[in-house]
C-alpha cells in the first residue's frame, strides 16, 4: 500500500521542526559572536551573511534527508509494487503495455514468445493452489534464466498461466534457439509438491526485422502457441 496524506504530513512536520531548531541555534551563535566581538557593522554583516549561507545549506540538506528522501523512497516502493508480479517477481502486463512503443520505434528486430503453461487449473483443483503457485514460480524461474543465454530479453506475466518474452535486436535464429531452450527448461522442471507431474507449456514464436508492429507479432505468437497446444493434446 502506498503512503497516504497523513504519512507525508508527518514527514513535513518533522522537517519543519528540524529547520526551526537549526535556525534558532544558528541565530543564537551569531548573536553570541556579535556580542563578544563588539566590532564594526562590517564584521556584523559578514557574520550574518556567513551564518545565513551555512543555515541555508543545512536547511536544504535537512529538507532533503527528512522530507524529500522519505517521499522518494515511498514512491520507488509504490512503482516497484505496481510493476512487479508479487508471485513470480517478473514484470506485469502493465509494464509490457508501457514498453510497446519503445519496442516498435527503437528496436531493429523483435521476437515475441507467447508462453501458456498447461493444466494450471487441473493442478489447482487436484493438488491445491500451493502446487499451482509452485508450478508458475518454477516456470517463471526458467524464463528468468534465459538472461544467461541472451541479455536482450524482457519477460512479463500477462495472465494467470501466461507469459510474454520479448527478444530485442537479435536474429530469428537466436529467437528460435531461445524458444527451444525454454521448452527444454520447462520440460525439465520437477515440482516438489507433485514430483510425478510432467510440466509442459505451449510456446509460440513470432519475429520481425522490418516494420515492427507489436500487436501483429502478438497475434502471430498467440496463434502459433495455440497450434502447438493443440498438437500436444493430439499427441497424447
Amino acid at each position: 500500500m502506498g503512503a497516504n496524506n497523513e504519512d507525508y504530513t508527518k514527514y513535513l512536520k518533522q522537517g519543519w521542526k528540524i529547520l526551526i531548531l537549526v535556525s534558532i541555534i544558528l541565530a543564537t551563535i551569531v548573536a553570541s559572536i556579535i556580542f563578544v566581538l563588539e566590532e564594526s557593522s562590517v564584521v556584523i554583516f559578514l557574520g550574518f551573511f556567513i551564518s545565513l549561507l551555512i543555515s541555508n545549506y543545512i536547511n536544504l540538506y535537512m529538507v532533503y534527508k527528512f522530507v524529500v528522501n522519505p517521499i522518494i523512497d515511498e514512491l520507488k516502493q509504490q512503482k516497484k509494487q505496481y510493476s512487479m508480479d508479487g508471485l513470480t517477481g517478473v514484470c506485469r502486463r502493465e509494464v509490457f503495455e508501457e514498453r510497446r512503443m519503445f519496442y516498435q520505434t527503437e528496436c531493429s528486430s523483435l521476437g515475441i514468445l507467447f508462453v501458456d503453461v498447461n493444466n494450471l487449473k487441473k493442478i489447482n483443483d487436484t493438488y491445491g493452489h500451493y502446487a499451482g503457485d509452485e508450478l508458475i514460480i518454477e516456470v517463471a524461474n526458467s524464463i528468468k534464466e534465459l538472461r544467461e543465454e541472451c541479455s536482450n530479453v524482457d519477460f512479463f506475466r500477462v495472465g494467470g498461466d501466461e507469459f510474454i518474452i520479448v527478444i530485442k535486436n537479435e536474429t530469428e535464429a537466436i529467437c528460435q534457439r531461445i524458444s527451444k531452450l525454454l521448452n527444454r527448461k520447462i520440460n525439465g522442471i520437477q515440482l516438489k509438491t507433485v514430483p510425478e507431474y510432467k510440466v509442459e507449456a505451449a510456446i509460440g514464436l513470432a519475429f520481425s526485422h522490418n516494420k515492427i508492429i507489436v500487436s501483429e507479432l502478438l497475434e502471430k505468437a498467440d496463434a502459433e502457441m495455440y497450434r502447438n497446444k493443440n498438437s500436444m493434446k493430439s499427441a497424447k
